[in-house]
């Protein structure tokens, strides 16, 4: 059976695809890098990414929950330090310390998807070196559990 680069699926190791792709997506890495690291050809990166629209996820990684969470803290850090309780004209000042306060607990809701695919990719990440044929199955599982997740979320 061939995959997407005309190779066949057996010599492509999906441990290594799914590394690939956390280099692109959370640690920005360049095809070039990503090439050297994983000894894949550039042309093939960059048409896995492609094909598996890692662009849109490199681009969503920005606005994880976790990322908002410690924008929404600094902003109410800065709002807290520059509102002054006792001058009454500040009830805007303290309507934004009460909108990023609610924004927060929206996103404390518990553990989300994402939330598990960041802890996971650091087990692979530290996994890999160590044992790559079982990197390579927990990889294949992990990537069931989030289509299975993925689908639950949409309906």
């Amino acid at each position: 059976m061939n995959d997407l680069w005309g190779m066949r699926t057996e010599k492509i190791d999906p441990a290594l695809l799914r590394y690939a792709e956390i280099l692109y997506v959370k640690h920005n890495k360049s095809y070039a890098e990503i090439a050297t690291e994983i000894d894949f050809p550039e042309q093939l990166i960059v048409k896995f990414i492609e094909e598996n629209y890692l662009d849109e996820k490199r681009k969503s990684n920005n606005v994880s929950p976790r990322k908002s969470m410690k924008l929404l803290h600094t902003m109410l850090d800065d709002a807290i330090k520059k509102f002054d309780p006792t001058d009454i004209t500040k009830a805007k000042e303290f309507d934004q310390i009460l909108k990023y306060t609610a924004a927060i607990k929206n996103l404390e809701t518990g553990v989300t998807l994402t939330d598990i695919v960041d802890v996971f990719e650091v087990f692979i990440l530290w996994l890999l070196p160590i044992d790559h044929e079982l990197t390579k199955q927990f990889s294949l599982k992990l990537n069931e559990f989030i289509n299975h997740r993925l689908k639950i979320e949409d309906d």
